[in-house]
């Protein structure tokens, strides 16, 4: 990594320790949390590249840890499928997109959530109502994942309105992430961006994942599902609002 010095590495570090120690217990985390950082210091298309070896470690991880909730995965076929073809289109884009207007149409979609459950707790999506909006979740869950690295602000609260217990949802969102990021590593190595170099800044990059992931892990086991739905929404909240900076703030 280029000429940094040791306060800017101890802030990334830290970055993406408390982002991987958040999501050994949600399952959602380190991109939202670290990426923001690394693209103040690297550009967005750097910062892209090198977290996808942490992504694709963690959750690895995670699916293997939960793989008695693989038959949940089933019922998530059309979202998945949806979300590799939006991959490889967000990946075609990666060098042109506009990172502002990218951020304020993510808030709006998440705000719009945030506040359909501040109304109604309660609310799920039925059956009938999944089965058209999970593809097209997944086309713009692949599509952000692709150009930003960060889909997240959609597939999070989608996993949560289709009701996921707690280990089915960590397994389920990690699942989806680890697909992406396969996808996403194929995409940008055809395309000659996923250089050796920016390999070796990934396995770097690998050393907090490799120790916060299994804590946070650890903690999952000890905490109720409320517990988790409110650690959950609030880390939906801190996305939404550094969306909206990046968005309407950030230079």
């Amino acid at each position: 990594m280029d000429a940094l010095t040791l306060p800017v590495i101890l802030i990334i570090v830290t970055a993406i320790a408390v982002g991987t120690f958040a999501k050994g217990i949600t399952g959602v985390g380190l991109p939202i949390l670290a990426m923001p950082i690394m693209a103040g210091f690297f550009g967005v298309e750097r910062a892209v590249l090198i977290m996808i070896i942490p992504s694709l470690f963690s959750n690895t991880w995670l699916v293997l840890t939960h793989r008695d909730e693989w038959p949940v995965l089933k019922r998530l076929v059309p979202f998945l499928v949806t979300a590799a073809v939006g991959g490889v289109l967000g990946s075609l884009v990666l060098v042109n997109v506009s990172a502002r207007g990218l951020s304020l149409l993510l808030a709006g979609v998440l705000g719009l959530y945030l506040l359909h459950q501040w109304r109604n707790p309660s609310f799920r999506l039925s059956d009938a109502q999944n089965r058209w909006a999970g593809p097209i979740a997944g086309l713009a869950a692949g599509a952000v994942q692709g150009t930003s690295g960060i889909s997240a602000p959609v597939i999070a609260p989608y996993y949560h309105a289709i009701g996921l217990t707690q280990r089915s949802y960590v397994c389920a969102i990690s699942a989806t992430f680890l697909m992406i990021s396969v996808v996403q590593v194929i995409s940008l190595t055809r395309l000659g961006l996923y250089t050796p170099e920016r390999v070796f800044e990934g396995v770097i990059a690998l050393a907090p994942v490799v120790i916060f992931l299994p804590l946070g892990m650890r903690m999952a086991k000890t905490i109720s599902r409320e517990i988790f739905d409110r650690l959950l929404i609030s880390i939906l909240v801190l996305m939404e609002f550094k969306l909206l900076y990046d968005g309407l703030l950030a230079s």
